[in-house]
């Protein structure tokens, strides 16, 4: 319930947060022609991944059940 409500009122936990801006950086490095600002997105990509992975092992979120059954759709989504 409390995750729908922050949801619906536009917020959600960093770690989702990031895994769009994930997609998004993808997205940009897939259609970019300067290799200068393609360098720069991939340096920023590089960096957000990094958060993520800390903030999944700072909260245990790999030791939950929850994760192991979802595990396969994240890395999927994170490769996008």
């Amino acid at each position: 319930m409390g995750y729908r409500l922050l949801k619906n009122s536009g917020f959600l936990p960093e770690e989702l947060q990031i895994n769009k801006e994930l997609v998004t950086l993808r997205d940009l490095i897939k259609s970019c022609d300067s290799e200068s600002e393609k360098k720069r997105l991939e340096k920023k990509l590089t960096e957000k991944e990094l958060r993520l992975r800390m903030l999944i092992e700072k909260r245990g979120i790999k030791k939950s059940p929850v994760y192991r059954q979802y595990r396969h759709k994240l890395d999927r989504l994170s490769q996008r």
